[in-house]
């Protein structure tokens, strides 16, 4: 994202800037809303309109991306564009964690 800038008040970040896509724009945006202490994001980046069929997801207790590509994507091996499209919020895909937010990509 270019000219990021950042705005913390009570548990709100407020993000600004412009990015170069809307994947770019959304990675910024989860992870800011992953980070501890913050409980929303105010999104005031510009950025291209998505053209592909992004959902989100909220890990839950138990979950583990296999269990989550099951779900969201109808195949357990999946699990793996998963991680690769969360590589921002998720460092280990064996080490997901209840509240964070996924984005997925339907094919």
């Amino acid at each position: 994202v270019n000219d990021l800038q950042v705005n913390v008040e009570n548990g709100v970040a407020t993000l600004s800037g412009s990015a170069d896509s809307a994947a770019a724009r959304e990675k910024a945006i989860l992870m800011a809303g992953n980070a501890q202490g913050i409980e929303s994001v105010v999104d005031n980046i510009s950025a291209p309109e998505e053209t592909a069929n992004v959902t989100y997801y909220i890990v839950e207790d138990g979950d583990s991306l296999w269990k989550i590509a099951e779900k969201t994507l109808g195949n357990g091996a999946k699990y793996e564009q998963i991680f690769e499209e969360n590589k921002e919020v998720i460092q280990n895909p064996d080490l997901i964690f209840p509240g964070q937010k996924l984005r997925i990509t339907q094919a």
